[in-house]
């Protein structure tokens, strides 16, 4: 059985021409750019030419099979060819072009695991065109993911955890129109009409062979190593205009990866109760960064933790649980936001924000492991800082600051159960379970997307053993391992269904209407454990009677604006839980589940 702990050398990528270049900004170190794995290549097979040679890619040979007039493929596992290698083949990446306009090409991923819940529930994988000609394809304008126009089939493989995923598509020759400049009006100068104001090049027109777009196919929307780089250098950039705005931001390498990527570690609040001194380096924190050994790697500010408290949130320990990146993106976006909200929330807390735990494997793109074959969220309990480099980090971080620590949040994403749900610890003490469960009841009052019936707060959700883990148990987690290392009752797991969820809530409409004087005396201390909850008995059961229960309807499929409501829904309920939200929803009109009409006179 592999060592968790052995930190041999992994298999080094090859050296490939870079799939992106950064124009540097003066005093912002630029991110560098993707060196492929010798797993993350491009073959041409019967005239298609398939790539995974980028970040986050994974496709590992095509073949094409004349009997049935369909191109067989096949997927790395975690670690391929390598002493760690794990069984896991559910992500896969890849591009496709060459194709003749108007081809239908039929498309079968051989060593699929078994994911038979998701696609029984018609799961469809992802695809984006992008014309040939542009040179970054991860540009907004050309990051239209999309669902997969037909169903797609499978086909259990007799004896092994694994499945055949087949889908068809065509390449029309009408998806190039999207990306036609728009004519110009006289009340619009822009050469054309995109979200992020980006003029699209010109374009070479399809020909008889080759229709010039690229398709590129993901098991769900992606976001590489790359993009949230290039994401986070450009807040860089907008440090000082964030200042202005009374607006405290800053980034820092926590650790290093065993590839040698960063793991950052964001901060954010207001201006009120910064002082001058910072954080002192840990000796686990690089000096410089990897981008240049010129650019000192500086801690954040020390914040007077005596006015406001750490929350602190962390995605992607599975790299391939992209809805888990959104949801993060949402709540990062909304932090930064002029919403009256977002306004509060600095001003209340000190945001610890890592964006991704396990840079490295989502580099390779694999979907549950580092480069070494490991699941880093069993190791919350003893990490190694040489083989476990960024859970060692967080868990010393929190360890650290647990007398300050409020709110620790892992995102994630679930194959088989549907919704937005959270796992949340098991606690003794009947008032701390309620506080526990009542910030999670909160979250599904913020967000429609997210369903409070769904989530776990059971005790044997705190140690069962997962049979993919070896032999490992839920302790080695980061809800269960950070609650046992500081004692904060608010530990949570968010998981985020990539396919859809059961029921859709109804979110009431804002009010100023607050839990019962019976609740809310000493809330704001109550439900972050600082001093129990008296004249209070119901227990958890009770919180219906206050806070209703809202009719529901069926979800539609779930896209990224939708795991990005849930995050901000996730920090939103944070105060409410402390009675400061300025637009409350805990009472007043629910909207009716008929859109063209709303309820009057009801109540939450």
């Amino acid at each position: 059985m592999r060592n968790p702990n052995d930190i041999s050398p992994p298999e080094t990528p090859t050296t490939r021409t870079p799939d992106s270049v950064r124009v540097p900004v003066p005093g912002c170190p630029c991110p560098l750019p993707h060196v492929p794995t010798e797993h993350q290549r491009t073959m041409e097979v019967n005239s298609l030419i398939f790539s995974s040679e980028f970040d986050s890619g994974n496709l590992r040979k095509a073949k094409f099979d004349d009997r049935t007039n369909e191109y067989h493929l096949y997927q790395s596992r975690d670690a391929q060819d390598t002493a760690y290698e794990a069984p896991y083949t559910t992500w896969f990446h890849f591009s496709v072009k060459g194709a003749k306009p108007g081809q239908l090409a039929q498309f079968v991923i051989m060593n699929m695991n078994k994911q038979n819940r998701l696609y029984k529930q018609d799961y469809r994988p992802l695809y984006k065109v992008v014309p040939n000609d542009v040179s970054d394809p991860s540009l907004p304008i050309y990051n239209n993911w999309q669902r997969l126009p037909s169903p797609v089939s499978i086909k259990p493989h007799a004896g092994e955890n694994l499945m055949s995923l087949k889908f068809k598509f065509k390449f029309d020759v009408h998806f190039l129109k999207q990306f036609e400049p728009k004519p110009t009006s006289r009340n619009n100068t822009s050469s054309n009409n995109n979200n992020n104001n980006t003029p699209s090049p010109p374009m070479t027109p399809s020909s008889p062979d080759d229709c010039n777009f690229t398709v590129y196919f993901a098991f769900c929307f992606p976001q590489s190593y790359t993009e949230s780089q290039n994401t986070l250098h450009k807040l860089d950039v907008s440090a000082s205009a964030l200042a202005s705005k009374g607006i405290y931001y800053h980034r820092e390498a926590l650790t290093l990866s065993l590839d040698k990527r960063r793991v950052d570690m964001i901060t954010l609040s207001n201006l009120e109760g910064k002082m001058e001194g910072r954080d002192a380096p840990f000796h686990f924190t690089p000096s410089t960064v990897p981008e240049s050994e010129s650019h000192q790697n500086l801690r954040a500010h020390k914040f007077d933790l005596q006015r406001k408290k750490v929350c602190f949130i962390s995605s992607r320990v599975h790299p391939g649980e992209t809805p888990a990146q959104f949801v993060f993106d949402g709540i990062l976006n909304f932090l930064l936001s002029d919403d009256v909200r977002a306004k509060q929330l600095r001003k209340q807390y000190v945001f610890k924000l890592v964006p991704m735990l396990n840079p490295d494997g989502v580099a390779r793109g694999h979907y549950r492991c580092d480069s070494r074959g490991v699941n880093l969220n069993r190791f919350y309990d003893e990490p190694c800082p040489n083989a476990h480099p960024s859970i060692y980090a967080v868990k010393h971080f929190l360890s650290s600051n647990a007398s300050n620590l409020r709110l620790y949040l892992d995102l994630h994403a679930h194959a088989s159960k549907r919704g937005c749900f959270i796992y949340g610890n098991h606690l003794e003490k009947e008032e701390d379970q309620l506080a526990n469960q009542l910030y999670v009841k909160m979250i599904s009052m913020n967000s429609p997307w997210f369903e409070y019936k769904g989530s776990d707060f059971s005790q044997k959700g705190m140690s069962g053993k997962d049979k993919r883990d070896n032999g490992l148990t839920k302790e080695g987690s980061g809800r269960v391992g950070i609650y046992m290392a500081t004692g904060i009752p608010h530990c949570y797991t968010l998981e985020c269904n990539y396919n859809v969820g059961l029921n859709t809530g109804v979110v009431g409409n804002c009010s100023k209407v607050r839990f019962p004087e019976s609740m809310t005396a000493g809330f704001a201390q109550t439900v972050f454990g600082e001093s129990p909850v008296y004249g209070y008995s119901e227990g958890v059961r009770g919180l219906g009677r206050y806070l209703g229960n809202p009719s529901r309807m069926t979800t539609p499929k779930y896209n990224r604006e939708m795991f990005c409501n849930v995050g901000e829904g996730c920090v939103i309920a944070l105060l409410d839980m402390s009675g400061t939200n300025p637009i409350c929803r805990l009472g007043g009109n629910v909207p009716s589940t008929n859109p063209g009409r709303l309820t009057s006179g009801s109540s939450i």
